[in-house]
């Protein structure tokens, strides 16, 4: 006998009164009796996949509007982040959380505005959340290294600063940790650092002094006044001929004057 797909009004029925609907349609022969057992269990199990499929139709889209919304709230944030107005970006940010709580760009984006608030250990928090949440995003380490080194701890700002470097290196955690070399002696590392930063981001004066200041510290004078130079060339406090060239320590002397 071919399974006939019940109608809505059938399926209404089935759902209030299931035991009244079994008694008044079945049958009195046993072998028709299986074949409805048989029917009722289908019943069921398409009227499970309906309602799962449904169920999950309604959280997908309540969930994607929360994030939605969520995104919204984290962007109006951003626009506040000036001067007098970083409390009004952190209740953005508090919102957008409230509305995912994995949003790690608005745990990120509250920790530095909490930062600039002087609220460090809030502020240490929502990058540590940040970490928790996104532990192979780079920028997390980097601002939480950041603020470690503005606090004095060189030690934890190197940690992140490492993590931060293995899964993406780039200028910012470069120049971080190098400095946070720097205050615990490591010259030699900081220096590395500098020169890494240098040929990712060239024509930036600012590392060039720092190196200078780190290769004076292990007694290189020559190669200290060599990047002194260069940061004067770049920040055009010196013509462009005394900067570095291939001739290296040469291209620092004047040029012969003719006679």
């Amino acid at each position: 006998m071919p399974f006939e797909v019940p109608g809505r009004e059938q399926i209404l029925f089935f759902l209030r009164h299931p035991i009244r609907w079994y008694r008044e349609a079945g049958p009195t022969n046993p072998f028709e009796s299986d074949l409805r057992k048989k029917r009722i269990r289908m019943v069921l199990y398409a009227v499970s996949v309906f309602v799962a499929i449904g169920l999950g139709c309604g959280v997908y889209a309540y969930v994607n509007g929360l994030d939605a919304r969520s995104e919204a709230a984290y962007l109006e944030g951003e626009k506040l982040l000036t001067p007098n107005s970083y409390e009004a970006a952190i209740s953005k940010f508090d919102r957008a959380i409230s509305l995912n709580s994995r949003n790690e760009k608005a745990h990120l984006a509250r920790g530095e505005a909490l930062g600039i608030l002087g609220r460090n250990d809030e502020s240490l928090r929502a990058y540590s959340r940040v970490i928790e949440i996104k532990p192979d995003w780079a920028r997390g380490y980097t601002a939480r290294g950041k603020l470690y080194r503005t606090l004095g701890n060189n030690e934890k700002a190197v940690a992140d600063l490492n993590t931060s470097v293995d899964l993406e290196a780039n200028p910012e955690n470069l120049l971080e940790r190098g400095q946070a070399f720097a205050s615990l002696g490591q010259w030699q590392k900081a220096i590395d650092d500098y020169t890494a930063y240098i040929s990712l981001r060239e024509g930036v004066p600012y590392p060039y002094m720092l190196r200078s200041l780190a290769k004076r510290k292990l007694g290189d004078n020559l190669g200290a006044r060599e990047d002194t130079i260069q940061a004067m060339v770049i920040e055009q406090k010196l013509p462009s001929r005394f900067g570095k060239t291939e001739a290296g320590p040469a291209a620092l002397m004047p040029p012969p004057q003719n006679k």
